[in-house]
């Protein structure tokens, strides 16, 4: 069986050892472990998975994380690398995180410019500035970006020369190699710098508001851990942040964190792979124009009926949507209305899923969101796209940010795709 290596560089013990082990035992045969602990393991479950340790302090352990990749491409059935401090805990169901990993073959890392002057010593000066960069040292690897780390014994020569070199190791060694553009950019663990103690991150002791706000903007940005949790922090509460699924709709969430790793590459291939696999049946698309998006749908979902608003000013794009549109017109029903006075006239629950078109006028977005939003039921969903991304995208958010409802964000090529789960 394919696992995923969870590789966890520790002062000591996990700071939450009895939750890992309660969430790792009913996945233990997907999941393999792999702990380099400065001070060494005393809980007798983590104590086994304990490897032969390098010599690390707080500003220089990248060696620490070659070694652990070194010991975990020992065991071929692993073929992901994830990188996990003792204060890291899952912000979804392992079972999830794993089957999200599993069907990609993609490594992923947050990297960039470096973020430091360039005369500060931890500036690799040695190696051409084309090959300097900065990452977020927590990361995931596939089989052969780990097997890159674990092989170099060049470059970390010179990075470990630097402090931090963590944050620049990697990015650089993958820039020399040739594949530091194969890696999705993406933050894998959350982490939020803390105002009053900067550059150092927010330390998590208590699920208060502020917390739950944090792991709120953690999901949204798609981080599928998160650090900082204090030994304090009560376990009850990690159980519910990992098994209270970021929608309403445990189905969704499953289908959605898939679609992050998909390479789709329009709105319409996003929606019908929803519809399809949350099995909806009823919805509205408001926007329809010549109704070639509603022809989509219809051809690649087991739909049983959509309808398509529009106030079509336009006769000839009106008379175009009923040519697409006829030979489905046991399924499809175009409506030539506006769509805040046709939302007057349909039931409140009665939609599984409403579509928002980027045709409708931007400047009411708001005023069309209020007028939908309670026509779909309870785990039903809204979606639509967006062409300039900031502005649309800040209004949805805010809106639902209201609700307290997240936000789910796929920008592909030209626009951006967006949908919420009531």
């Amino acid at each position: 069986m394919d696992k995923i290596a969870l590789l966890f560089l520790t002062m000591g013990n996990l700071n939450h050892s009895h939750f890992w082990k309660t969430i790792l035992d009913p996945v233990k045969d997907h999941f393999s472990i792999y702990i380099h602990s400065k001070e060494g393991i005393e809980d007798p479950y983590f104590k086994q998975y304990q490897i032969p340790t390098v010599q690390t302090n707080y500003l220089i352990h990248a060696k620490a994380w070659q070694v652990l990749l070194q010991e975990a491409l020992q065991n071929p059935e692993n073929k992901k690398f994830i990188f996990l401090s003792e204060s890291c805990i899952p912000l979804y169901p392992l079972e999830l995180i794993y089957e999200h990993l599993i069907h990609s073959d993609k490594s992923q890392m947050m990297y960039g410019s470096p973020w430091w002057d360039e005369h500060e010593p931890r500036e690799v000066i040695e190696l051409p500035k084309e090959h300097r960069w900065g990452n977020a040292e927590w990361m995931i690897l596939n089989r052969r970006h780990a097997q890159i780390v674990a092989e170099d014994k060049e470059i970390i020569q010179i990075a470990e020369g630097h402090i931090h070199d963590q944050e620049s190791y990697p990015s650089i060694l993958f820039s020399v190699k040739g594949c530091l553009d194969e890696f999705v950019y993406r933050q894998v663990t959350f982490a939020v710098k803390d105002p009053d103690h900067f550059p150092h991150p927010v330390h998590f002791d208590q699920y208060d508001n502020r917390c739950k706000s944090h792991i709120r903007d953690a999901k949204l940005t798609k981080c599928l851990f998160a650090r900082k949790f204090d030994a304090t922090f009560p376990e009850e509460c990690l159980f519910s942040i990992i098994n209270t699924p970021m929608t309403t709709y445990e189905g969704a969430n499953k289908a959605l964190l898939r679609m992050q790793e998909m390479d789709l590459s329009n709105k319409s291939t996003m929606l019908c792979l929803l519809i399809a696999q949350l099995g909806l049946k009823v919805g509205c698309e408001i926007g329809s124009f010549c109704g070639l998006h509603m022809k989509d749908i219809l051809e690649k979902t087991g739909i049983e009926k959509l309808y398509g608003v529009d106030t079509y000013e336009n006769n000839s794009i009106f008379s175009i949507a009923e040519k697409v549109l006829a030979p489905f017109s046991d399924k499809a029903e175009i409506v030539k209305k506006d769509p805040l006075d046709y939302a007057k006239k349909v039931s409140d629950h009665s939609l599984d899923f409403v579509f928002i078109n980027s045709n409708h006028d931007k400047t009411d977005l708001i005023s069309i969101l209020e007028a939908w939003h309670n026509k779909v039921r309870p785990k039903g969903l809204i979606s639509g796209y967006y062409l300039d991304e900031l502005p649309i995208a800040q209004k949805i958010l805010n809106y639902y940010a209201s609700k307290q409802l997240p936000v789910y964000h796929f920008n592909r090529l030209e626009t951006g795709f967006w949908v919420v789960i009531i």
